[in-house]
């Protein structure tokens, strides 16, 4: 399983920039992760429309918390912050 040895967010670029143990850096930027939120609500918005998620202004990140060892709670501009993304999901946005 990847693990972070890294997280940081940069207000400026609107970046989430992680550096995993395998030594790579992965920036993912921020309206994406709002737009991929893997919290039920979002995900029930996905599947009922594609444009269900365009977030205007885009949303960008404010805060990170961990969630034990497997996961990131993100917390968004737009005051969402019910998403919990996983360390082996936010891998995975980066070969999308």
């Amino acid at each position: 399983m990847p693990y972070p040895q890294a997280l940081r967010s940069d207000a400026r670029t609107a970046l989430l920039e992680i550096v995993w143990d395998d030594g790579t850096t992965q920036q993912l930027d921020g309206a994406l992760l709002r737009r991929q939120c893997p919290c039920a609500d979002c995900k029930s918005m996905r599947q009922r429309s594609s444009d269900a998620l365009a977030i205007h202004p885009p949303a960008s990140i404010t805060d990170i918390r961990l969630v034990g060892a497997y996961a990131a709670q993100i917390i968004f501009s737009d005051g969402h912050e019910r998403g919990i993304f996983p360390w082996v999901y936010l891998k995975e946005l980066d070969q999308e």
